[in-house]
């Protein structure tokens, strides 16, 4: 049987056109802290699930520096870093030391934390890394989200998503 090359797209992919642009996604029910680490300052994230809290409201109790954060605020800031995709799968050699470093650490304590550094390549551009692999780069305007977005948690107030 024959079919046109129309019909046979796979055959024009590029080994880019395999790759998940996602940076990371894991379930919030499998971690039990989130931490962020800035140039100036950590942010630790513990997070259980509330025993009293239905599937909708108030599904996690959600505690950092002795404050407990309200919780769908939470899940949309882990939301959006769900989100987060590469724009380009080029890499480049980067120095000094990681602008952001998110650590995922699991609830199977036999699991290894994932560990995801996001370093400033240009004034556009930040390339990350999760648990030392290269993954691309994101746009600088997405990584400031992530800022303005934790900004916000902080502070009690709605978290945008998109």
């Amino acid at each position: 049987k024959k079919i046109s090359a129309e019909e046979a797209t796979f055959l024009y992919y590029r080994t880019e056109d395999f790759y998940s642009k996602t940076v990371f996604m894991v379930s919030i029910d499998d971690i039990s802290n989130l931490t962020l680490k800035t140039e100036t300052k950590t942010y630790s994230f513990d997070i259980e699930k509330n025993p009293s809290g239905s599937e909708e409201l108030n599904k996690y109790i959600v505690e950092c520096d002795c404050k407990v954060y309200d919780s769908s605020y939470f899940q949309s800031f882990y939301q959006y870093l769900c989100m987060l995709e590469v724009m380009d799968f080029d890499t480049e050699k980067v120095k000094g030391e990681p602008e952001l470093t998110i650590t995922y650490n699991y609830n199977d304590s036999k699991r290894e934390p994932t560990v995801i550094k996001f370093y400033k390549v240009n004034a556009t551009k930040y390339q990350c890394f999760v648990d030392g692999i290269d993954m691309g780069k994101i746009g600088s305007s997405n990584f400031k989200k992530i800022s303005k977005n934790l900004e916000s948690l902080l502070q009690g107030k709605q978290v945008i998503v998109n």
